[in-house]
């Protein structure tokens, strides 16, 4: 059987060869029971489909050999696209990261959370308006807080929005002062914003 990262596992069957005469394991009285070590959120690999060992091995005409499957778990390859928050402040030239994101497509795991502390947004502001504010990569992570990044094979990113908003600026002449008859004093301003 095979399933993907995240997805229920599958039914467990099985197949019988070698019986002659239409006969059938329920009319031999043989109920096999199968199960595997597979739970929803094993890591991609490969896991035993096994039989329960209580099952007859011998009947008056027929020794019956029990041959165990194999579970294949692949990686999840829905599209999981993570888009980094928006955002806005006022120009003052700083890099600014905006740490939130939210998953706009795809969902994850049961279990799974991208964490926060790994993940990388960021935007140089350069002037003011609207400019992106990317994300340029994730780490994903169970209930028990391991790196499970590698079970998904289609992780896409989206930007968000940061809108850059102008300062205000102010060049204010300074008073000054003098007496009759001097020649004026130098006129100079201050600058602030």
């Amino acid at each position: 059987k095979t399933r993907a990262y995240g997805e229920d596992n599958p039914a467990l069957t099985f197949t019988v060869s070698g019986l002659v005469n239409n006969e059938t394991l329920d009319g031999l009285g043989i109920e096999p029971s199968l199960s595997t070590t597979a739970t929803k959120t094993s890591p991609a690999g490969e896991y035993p489909i096994a039989f329960s060992g209580e099952e007859a091995t011998s009947t008056t005409n027929y020794n019956i050999a029990y041959v165990d499957g194999t579970l294949t778990v692949t990686e999840n390859a829905s599209a999981i696209v993570v888009t980094a928050g928006s955002g806005s402040k006022s120009y003052d030239g700083s890099a600014l990261t905006v740490g939130t994101y939210e998953i706009t497509s795809g969902q994850l795991a049961d279990g799974d959370y991208i964490d926060s502390a790994t993940m990388t947004a960021e935007s140089t502001i350069t002037n003011a308006g609207t400019q992106s504010n990317e994300i340029a990569s994730v780490v994903i992570k169970n209930a028990a807080g391991n790196d499970v990044t590698s079970n998904y094979s289609n992780v896409q990113f989206a930007d968000g929005t940061l809108t850059v908003t102008k300062v205000a600026a102010t060049v204010a002449a300074e008073s000054k002062t003098r007496a009759y008859g001097e020649d004026n004093p130098a006129l100079t301003f201050t600058v602030s914003g």
